[in-house]
């Protein structure tokens, strides 16, 4: 059976990369989609559509493979892209099944399975349901009563229930990394080898799908599940040797290290036999001055943790993230340690927070010396427990609601803090940040930030700010827009030889490596 996968991907930031660089990136769910089909004896192939679509183009190209089973996925922000080629391809192809996979379709479920053009969506984790779909349309069976599949055929629609979890990961085939021009994609570019340990994560953060799926497999098994040492580092092995212009591995876990016994055992293995630069998620709960000992020995050099809000209150009561505020000190203390760099997660524009509780969030990332900072406005993505509650308060309509990236301006009108006052501290965040740092607790400074009199001069002024405080900033942002090829090399050159404390040695101009901004600002 022919298995067509269309994935709309516009999936990166513009402030380093540009449109033209832009090739793709990996997307592990369709990866192992796509493994476990083929091991079934199916094949796949994938459409994957990086810029406007052509709905020509696209339905030539359906036409051409000529599939039996066409599968959509999209992230929240991008499924408005699904609504309007769905309906069109389904137009063209009467007879083809199409299903709508993904975390949007496990959480706005209902919403998906309204739209025209979709005949079947995937609740929860894919792989059996989808495998024992393939099998049934090949077979010419009855699909309207697998597990984990809500369907919808002539006329009825069948909301079967989710599947048991799989316990034992180890037994899923490796993703199937050649559905994609593997190559091409910003992660070969550069030289990033994603692979991921762990399914499930145990906490219940308010801003967050995860609590969503906690509750979806109540009863269901073990929600919590890790790949053995072995396994993980046996796939690493295999990519290691097919891919061997890869020079660093990110672990893609919602939360890795959530076992210190795995950890420990990963460590060991790790180093000795794969040893190539690491970097993953994790909580800063989970990390100390000996889990960080442990990170160091398996050669991680990026830890990234989720800091959110500078005020304990609203961290623990509104983000349900019990940490105090000497804990994230530590696991940043201990990083620093052991000189593994660290970014600092931080959301603002949060429900019921004000414009002092950013200031705080400033201070602190001020004060816990991050290598870099990875800051985002907060987004109502459907039916989290924070997007339940702007319902509830009637900042925003279930109409009104949009989905965008954690980048775009925030959307919900509430009391506490207005629109404009989180737009001007997320321009002058990192501004502030470095204020702090090199200035210390100022009173002239907080007058300032908290002056929503002088905010909108400010946003004018902002290119100016940047100047003054980041002089590098502004030059750096016209090379990039201009000659984004050759600024990156300049810049990946200036980074490592300054970081390696020698004078700056020109390195080959073919030497391409996409780095984050912060490490050039900071």
């Amino acid at each position: 059976m022919r298995i067509l996968f269309v994935f709309p991907d516009y999936n990166y930031i513009t402030d380093i990369m540009t449109d033209e660089e832009y090739k793709g990136s990996y997307h592990l769910g369709l990866a192992m989609l796509s493994a476990c089909a083929k091991k079934e004896g199916h094949k796949t192939k994938l459409l994957h559509i990086l810029g406007e679509i052509n709905v020509q183009e696209l339905i030539k190209n359906i036409k051409d493979y000529n599939p039996d089973l066409i599968c959509y996925t999209a992230y929240s922000n991008q499924f408005d892209k699904i609504e309007k080629i769905a309906p069109l391809v389904k137009e063209e192809f009467p007879k083809a099944i199409t299903i709508f996979g993904g975390i949007h379709a496990t959480i706005d479920s209902e919403r998906v399975l309204k739209k025209e053009g979709i005949d079947v969506i995937s609740i929860g984790e894919s792989e059996e349901a989808f495998v024992e779909l393939c099998n049934k349309i090949d077979k010419k069976q009855d699909y309207t009563k697998i597990d984990g599949l809500w369907i919808k055929k002539d006329g009825k629609i069948y909301r079967n229930p989710v599947r048991n979890l799989s316990d034992n990961l180890d037994e899923l085939p490796y993703p199937d990394r050649d559905l994609f021009d593997f190559n091409n994609l910003v992660q070969a570019k550069i030289k990033k080898l994603n692979v991921i340990t762990t399914r499930g994560c145990p906490f219940t953060c308010t801003y967050c799908s995860e609590p969503q799926f906690q509750e979806l497999y109540k009863g269901k098994g073990k929600f919590v599940r890790m790949r053995s040492v072995d396994n993980v580092v046996n796939e690493l092995k295999e990519c290691v040797k097919k891919y061997p212009y890869m020079d660093h591995v990110e672990l893609l876990d919602d939360t890795f290290g959530l076992n210190k016994t795995w950890l420990k055992d990963f460590s060991e293995k790790y180093s000795k036999e794969i040893n190539l630069p690491l970097m993953a998620n994790t909580r800063v709960d989970l990390v100390n001055f000996e889990t960080a000992k442990y990170l160091k020995k398996a050669n991680f050099v990026e830890l990234c943790m989720g800091v959110e809000s500078g005020n304990s209150e609203l961290r623990e009561k509104i983000l349900k993230r019990v940490t105090p505020t000497e804990k994230i000190q530590e696991a940043f203390d201990a990083c620093n340690k052991y000189g593994i760099k660290t970014r600092a997660y931080v959301m603002i524009g949060f429900p019921y927070e004000t414009l002092s509780n950013i200031l705080e969030t400033i201070k602190l990332c001020a004060k816990i010396k991050a290598t870099s900072v990875h800051l985002s406005i907060w987004q109502p993505y459907p039916n989290t427990e924070l997007y339940n509650t702007a319902i509830k308060e009637g900042w925003i309509t279930e109409d009104s609601a949009k989905f965008g990236t954690y980048f775009d301006e925030n959307i919900i009108k509430q009391d506490s803090i207005n629109q404009q006052a989180v737009l001007f501290s997320y321009r002058y965040f990192r501004i502030f940040m470095r204020l702090y740092q090199l200035f210390g607790n100022s009173k002239i400074i907080d007058k300032i930030f908290l002056n929503e009199k002088i905010h909108k001069s400010l946003i004018t002024l902002l290119p100016l700010s940047n100047l003054l405080v980041f002089p590098l900033k502004t030059p750096y942002k016209f090379l990039y827009k201009n000659f984004p090829g050759i600024t990156r090399i300049i810049k990946d050159n200036i980074v490592n030889n300054v970081r390696k404390g020698r004078k700056m040695i020109m390195q080959p101009l073919d030497i391409i490596k996409n780095r984050s901004m912060a490490d050039f600002y900071y």
